[in-house]
């Protein structure tokens, strides 16, 4: 195989594979060393087409195709075409590929149709019965409207990937979705805890043992300078270095930022914008954690001493 030379952008030389139509006499050798050069080049492509993450969901959403759709610019995932009311369509012929139609209007829909692909064999959708219209794979709509002055009529097209999904399904696909996780005060924190002292529990119900914390809400009979410890196993706090499970801690210091309804009842405080990784490493899908009470108060047991701690969470990919 003869190999050519050229110099590149940077003014050096660099080595130019051959295309196969020039190779003088083509032999096994140069066959393997062709494939191996466009199989590195495809594992190239793919691996930096990979490293652009983005949300997973139903329809290939996860897919790299889409991902690349997105990255492009002059993709539109969806449009939104309007249509004034101030004179009646019948069958009016719109070529638009879709997969799913929602019709909206500041006037009314009764009256409002439409068909899809064909104008002689396919029935009439109304507007004011089916809406959305999903899972129907479009190339062309017939639009049919009565004369509704000054009113607009309009219509959001959306193009794959969301063909399969529900408005619902559709929301948590672009949206990241978070899970709430509570401690009951009957069950949790029930104890009296001196200064500097803990009390510890193991909330149940994660939906993964990998998850992010995001959020804690606390509610408190008592206005108390707490601290949350977390741990990643059961075994919590242990004076064993090596054994010691904690992982991470988050400060709730309801003496200084909580605040109460009309001035009565319960503290709240709330913490928002947290990225906490969390890892249960007993995989039973539980956060282990401790209520540490920094006060010099002590917190009180029972009623009148009543605490609920809400986190707020997303898995982990």
């Amino acid at each position: 195989m003869v190999m050519q030379s050229r110099v590149g952008p940077d003014g050096q030389p660099e080595i130019v594979i051959p295309q196969k139509g020039l190779l003088d006499y083509l032999s096994r050798a140069d066959d393997l060393l062709i494939q191996n050069l466009q199989a590195l080049r495809a594992l190239t492509e793919l691996t930096a087409r990979t490293s652009q993450r983005g949300p997973s969901g139903p329809g290939g959403f996860g897919s790299i195709e889409f991902k690349q759709k997105l990255i492009n610019s002059d993709y539109k995932p969806y449009e939104v075409k309007s249509y004034p009311l101030d004179v009646a369509r019948a069958d009016e012929r719109i070529l638009v590929d879709g997969q799913a139609l929602q019709a909206w209007t500041d006037g009314s829909l009764d009256g409002c149709s439409v068909k899809l692909n064909n104008k002689n064999e396919s029935d009439a959708i109304a507007f004011d019965n089916f809406n959305p219209i999903i899972g129907l794979p479009f190339h062309v709509l017939y639009l049919t409207t009565p004369v509704q002055t000054g009113r607009t009529l309009r219509l959001l097209i959306a193009k794959e990937p969301y063909a399969n999904m529900s408005p619902a399904q559709l929301e948590t696909s672009l949206v990241q979705r978070f899970w709430p996780l509570t401690s009951d005060k009957d069950i949790h924190f029930t104890g009296a805890i001196a200064t500097n002292a803990i009390e510890a529990e193991n909330l149940t119900g994660l939906v993964s043992s990998e998850i992010r914390i995001t959020g804690v809400v606390v509610q408190s009979k008592q206005a108390l300078d707490y601290r949350l410890v977390l741990f990643n196993k059961d075994t919590m706090e242990d004076t064993d270095l090596d054994v010691d499970a904690i992982i991470s801690e988050i400060e709730v210091d309801m003496a200084s930022y909580s605040f109460r309804i009309a001035g009565a009842n319960q503290y709240y405080m709330i913490i928002n914008g947290l990225s906490v990784d969390y890892e249960d490493l007993d995989e039973t899908r539980e956060i282990h954690v401790a209520l540490q009470n920094l006060s010099a108060a002590s917190k009180n047991a029972g009623a009148t001493g009543e605490v609920t701690v809400k986190f707020l969470y997303e898995e982990r990919e």
